[in-house]
C-alpha cells in the first residue's frame, strides 16, 4: 500500500493537491457539472484560474476546475487556487482537494475511494499516459498554430501557445508539458465561423499538409 501512496502523493503534487482521491468517474458526475472547464470552447483559451478562484471565493462560492483534457500531472489547479481538481481517466477520476475543503465532500469522495482501492493502483499509469498524449498532441498544435498565423488565408488564428494570444502568459504559468491539442481558426470565406483543429492523434506536419490543401480552395468573399 506505501507504493499506492507515493503514487497517489505524486498525483498531489501534480494537481498541487492537500490530497487526491481516485474514485469511479460516476462519483464525480456533480462535481463535473459546477465545474470550470481547463479550456474554453471556440475559440480556445486557457482558464485563467487565480482570476476565477478570486471572484468565486469573493461570491462566496468555491472553485472546481476539470482538468482532464491534460490529466492531474498537467495543470496544478489547487495551487493555482482552485478549491477542487477532476481528471477523468478512462473509467475513474482522480480528484485533488485543497486543505480545508467541504469536510461532508472529502468524507463522501473518501468512503467512493475505500470501495474502489484496487483503482488507485492503476491511476499514476493512466495519468503519465495522459501527459503524454498531452504533450505529443500540444507539439503537433504549435506546429499548426505557428503555420495557420501566417497564413494568407487565414484571418484569425486562437491557441493558447502562441505569444500573441491574449491568455498566451496565463496558459505557461497554468499548463504543464505543452499548450492543448486545440487550434481555432477563421479563414478568409467571410462567414467569420471559428474552425477547430484537434491535433490529438496527430503529427503536425500531416495536419499541416491537410490544411494546405483545404486553404487553397478558400477563397475571400465577393462583397
Amino acid at each position: 500500500m506505501g507504493e499506492v501512496d507515493d503514487r497517489l502523493r505524486t498525483l498531489a503534487r501534480g494537481l498541487g493537491a492537500a490530497r487526491v482521491l481516485v474514485v469511479p468517474c460516476d462519483a464525480v458526475v456533480g462535481l463535473l457539472d459546477s465545474s470550470r472547464g481547463l479550456l474554453s470552447a471556440s475559440p480556445v483559451t486557457c482558464l485563467d484560474i487565480r482570476t476565477a478562484a478570486r471572484e468565486a471565493h469573493d461570491a462566496g462560492r468555491s472553485l472546481c476546475v476539470d482538468v482532464s483534457a491534460c490529466g492531474p500531472l498537467g495543470c496544478p489547479a489547487v495551487r493555482l487556487g482552485a478549491d477542487v481538481a477532476v481528471s477523468l481517466l478512462d473509467d475513474i477520476a482522480a480528484v485533488g482537494v485543497a486543505r480545508g475543503v467541504d469536510d461532508e465532500l472529502v468524507a463522501s469522495l473518501a468512503a467512493e475511494a475505500a470501495e474502489s482501492c484496487d483503482d488507485a493502483e492503476k491511476a499514476p499509469s493512466l495519468a503519465r499516459a495522459r501527459l503524454d498524449g498531452w504533450h505529443r498532441s500540444s507539439d503537433a498544435a504549435q506546429v499548426v498554430a505557428a503555420y495557420l498565423s501566417c497564413h494568407p488565408r487565414v484571418e484569425k488564428v486562437s491557441y493558447p501557445g502562441l505569444v500573441t494570444s491574449a491568455d498566451h502568459r496565463v496558459a505557461a504559468s497554468t499548463l504543464v508539458s505543452g499548450f492543448g491539442p486545440y487550434v481555432d481558426y477563421v479563414d478568409v470565406s467571410g462567414d467569420g465561423r471559428w474552425q477547430r483543429v484537434d491535433a490529438r492523434g496527430w503529427d503536425g506536419i500531416t495536419l499541416v499538409e491537410q490544411l494546405e490543401n483545404q486553404l487553397a480552395r478558400c477563397h475571400p468573399k465577393a462583397r
